[in-house]
């Protein structure tokens, strides 16, 4: 994160408590000491998907702040290695010859890789560079303390598995334009090469509501005009213009009130006004009040927009609590604009499962309430690079990569913005970190509906497709739940349990003593570890009596 001063006065102190567990920045100091991971250079970094389904890896190079440390960049060199060994494969050099005094500044380069198909490579990037005047190579980053290792990346041979009619994507990522105190993300402009690469048709940029109203160049101003987020649409709007196979989702995550005087955060997609919301922001001293409550900026969503509570149960560090109030969304919290919960931000584990718990109660409770998947990466395609001890200490994990966890959605992506946010919206999708699966439900009339509708009468059929490939695994078992809204409570019916390696599994399932209202949910995983949880199907005896009802026709 870019902080303009060379150091912050005693008001400002409270902010270097904050960053413990967010994201790598170097240029924080307090008067008269700079700490121990400070540098009078600019961050300068490489980075690259984990994973490619494509004939070119895409690598790329990033500085920041250049404005204030310029550099004169010589060369920049890609070597592939034997990803056991560490033996060379091959080495590939590009003259550059510039001076880089800007703010941002990045470039990717494509390096061919289809000889090494479904071949796991090691990446070391280097650059060389003139800091004043002393001459260094970067070694994959300029961050004191970290390994510098190399990435590693798989040339995958097959497709992510989701089949024809479905489209992949990230809901929940961060562009340049969250800057603050803190954090800061990728430019909008490089997501594309490489989310093309790990084979994703869209993503949702949800830039932090407090980054997108301040002025150019300040990070605590606010900036009455929205120069920030009027810049951020228009370069949305016209990077979907130049791709027709990729959408940007233009959003914001909005810090809002969860009606118990904490800070949550919204997912606001597509909406065409700015929702203010600075409470966790730490721009105004000893002020942690959100602006609005999360139902006020829901009862004003735009028809073609959507939100959903994003990473509503993650753990909130004790000094974020004390500081800026954040918190977690309320398990019983519900609104008929919230589309749902963001369940997964990234990071396996305890809370996905409570997550996934809290949105089975809401289920159980007659709501239509969806799961939607992201990652919360600030241009961490490979690595995730973070602070652990403010002024003194980072440390680099796995975790919040780029595409790592995606959303499966049933859509065109030749039908546009309009129809993605409504498959969104509507619950036609699933949540993974790789495999897919989907259910659809038929009756006695032929009637067939998908993830997200309501079925008219009961279902006499299940039909299940599962997929997966081999670098997220071949399937080991499917598991399919019946909910009776009756009695609020869900039961597991038998498992399908996949012994022969398998990749791909299509069948049907006869139904037996369903409750007259209810629905039915899937989940797969892999002999790897992966999964996926698809979005319901209700049924209901006497649907069609129901207005408002997503039924297929």
């Amino acid at each position: 994160m870019y902080v303009n001063p060379d150091f912050i006065g005693p008001i400002e102190l409270l902010t270097l408590l904050v960053p413990i567990f967010l994201y790598a920045e170097v240029h924080f100091r307090l008067p008269f000491f700079a700490g121990r991971i400070f540098k009078r250079q600019p961050e300068i970094l490489f980075d690259l998907p984990y994973r490619i389904e494509a004939a070119d890896l895409p690598i790329l190079f990033l500085v920041k702040d250049a404005d204030r440390f310029p550099i004169h960049l010589y060369e920049v060199a890609i070597l592939l290695k034997d990803s056991k060994s560490g033996d060379l494969r091959e080495h590939f050099s590009f003259v550059e010859e510039q001076v880089i005094q800007k703010k941002w500044f990045h470039k990717v380069y494509p390096i061919p890789v289809s000889r090494y198909a479904s071949q796991t490579l090691r990446v070391e990037c280097r650059a060389t560079v003139r800091i004043g005047s002393q001459v260094i190579t970067v070694r994959n980053d300029n961050y004191r303390g970290l390994s510098h290792s190399d990435f590693q990346t798989f040339i995958d041979t097959e497709t992510l598995p989701g089949p024809p009619g479905w489209i992949a994507g990230d809901l929940h990522c961060h562009s340049a334009w969250t800057e603050d105190q803190v954090e800061f993300g990728v430019p909008a402009e490089a997501i594309y090469p490489l989310a093309k690469a790990l084979g994703l048709s869209f993503c949702a940029l949800l830039d932090h509501s407090y980054d997108l109203d301040d002025k150019p160049g300040s990070w605590t101003e606010p900036d009455p005009d929205l120069q920030r987020w009027s810049a951020s649409r228009k370069m949305i709007a016209g990077l979907n213009r130049e791709q027709s196979d990729f959408l940007i989702i233009p959003g914001e995550e909005v810090s809002a009130d969860n009606g118990l005087g904490r800070n949550v955060h919204l997912g606001v997609l597509n909406h065409p006004d700015f929702f203010p919301g600075s409470g966790d922001s730490m721009e105004i001293y000893l002020r942690s009040r959100s602006e609005s409550h999360y139902a006020h900026i829901l009862e004003q969503l735009a028809d073609d927009a959507m939100a959903f509570a994003a990473h509503p149960l993650a753990p909130t560090p004790f000094l974020q609590r004390l500081l800026i109030s954040r918190g977690a969304w309320n398990r019983h919290d519900y609104h008929r604009k919230l589309s749902g919960f963001q369940i997964i931000n990234g990071v396996p584990g305890g809370e996905i499962r409570n997550g996934k718990s809290a949105w089975i109660r809401q289920l159980l409770h007659g709501r239509k309430v969806f799961i939607y998947a992201g990652n919360d990466s600030h241009g961490n395609f490979n690595r995730f690079r973070q602070v652990k001890l403010p002024l003194w200490k980072l440390h680099e994990h796995q975790v919040q990569l780029f595409g790592q966890f995606i959303n499966y959605v049933r859509t065109d992506i030749n039908s546009g913005l309009p129809a993605l946010i409504r498959a969104l919206r509507s619950g036609h999708s699933i949540v993974s970190n790789g495999p897919f699966v989907a259910l659809e439900l038929e009756n006695g009339n032929g009637e067939i509906c998908c993830t997200g509708q309501t079925l008219v009468a009961l279902p006499l059929r299940i039909h299940v497709i599962a997929r997966s490939s081999s670098f997220f695994g071949s399937l080991k078992e499917i598991r399919i739940f019946q909910g009776d809204l009756l009695k609020q409570e869900e039961q597991q019916l038998p498992v399908v349990y996949l012994k022969n390696h398998i990749s791909e599994y299509q069948g049907q399932i006869a139904t037996a003593q369903l409750p007259d209202r209810g629905y039915l949910r899937a989940e797969v995983s892999t002999h790897t570890g992966k999964f996926a949880l698809t979005n319901p199907i209700w049924f209901e005896q006497n649907a069609a009596k129901n207005k408002g009802e997503n039924r297929l026709s």
